[in-house]
């Protein structure tokens, strides 16, 4: 992480991807389509939404609630840009010779954000299983 941007984003989008097939699969939740394709990073994180009901719109009409959309729209966001980041700058696909790695510190950014995500959902779960 600390000398390589492009194999920090690929291995956080990695890890992030791996996290959440994993809560689908404990959910029985099919992330893969008929013709065989698993689904995309922004179509995994839909469904996750939906499982851990998390999707902004579903939040109440409460001061809180209306923070927490806010907060969940913008991690949407944050989990689609992620995505796209990787694909562009991170490892995954195959680069050629004006290939230029973004600075360590966007490396870094999105590892860090990665693990806080991985955290929430895992704190999350956690807190529905004790309810």
């Amino acid at each position: 992480m600390n000398d390589d941007s492009a194999f920090s984003i690929g291995t956080s989008k990695d890890l992030l991807e791996s996290v959440m097939k994993s809560i689908l699969d404990d959910a029985h939740i099919s992330y893969t389509s008929e013709k065989g394709r698993t689904d995309d990073v922004p179509a995994l994180w839909n469904k996750v939404q939906t499982e851990l009901s998390l999707k902004p719109k579903d939040m109440p009409d409460t001061p809180i609630g209306k923070s927490s959309k806010e907060i969940l729209s913008s991690i949407s966001k944050i989990v689609i840009d992620m995505d796209d980041l990787r694909n562009q700058y991170g490892t995954g696909h195959g680069r050629n010779s004006s290939f230029k790695p973004l600075p360590i510190r966007y490396g870094k950014l999105t590892a860090a954000m990665t693990i806080t995500l991985i955290e929430f959902l895992l704190d999350t779960i956690e807190s529905r299983q004790s309810e």
